[in-house]
């Protein structure tokens, strides 16, 4: 078990080698699944901030970059279906390739004039995070 400040986050490894994948993609997805909930119950006003929040944090969490439920949740399926390995390349794959649609998406905002810094902030948390992943040796 350790706790590491990356410079993407805090990257929490605690072994979760007791509980089967199924049942880690069910602790896995208690985070979203909080945000859902959320999301539905300030749904009554679409113009509430809190509303806006918990849909972005659901969307946020679900990206299949290692760091976020979404890459855990990958993982884990992956790994039920094949093994550990095809896992651990399915998320590497996934995270690039996020990390390249988010930077499109980045230089398409600049280029339009019409930046959003979240946006930015996320592309550059995930470049960092498959750059540190690949340099890690990490999925």
């Amino acid at each position: 078990d350790k706790i590491a400040l990356e410079i993407h986050g805090i990257r929490i490894d605690k072994s979760l080698s007791e509980l089967s994948y199924g049942k880690e993609c069910i602790v896995t997805l208690a985070g979203p699944l909080i945000n859902a909930v959320f999301m539905l119950v300030f749904s009554r006003d679409a113009s509430s901030t809190a509303f806006f929040v918990n849909t972005g944090l659901l969307i946020v969490n679900l990206l299949p970059l290692s760091t976020l439920d979404g890459g855990r949740l990958l993982y884990c399926f992956t790994a039920m279906l094949k093994d550990s390995h095809t896992a651990e390349k399915a998320v590497t794959v996934s995270g690039i390739v996020t990390a390249v649609v988010l930077s499109i998406v980045l230089a398409l905002l600049l280029f339009s004039g019409n930046t959003n810094a979240s946006v930015i902030i996320f592309a550059v948390i995930a470049i960092f995070s498959v750059i540190s992943d690949l340099s890690c040796g990490r999925f």
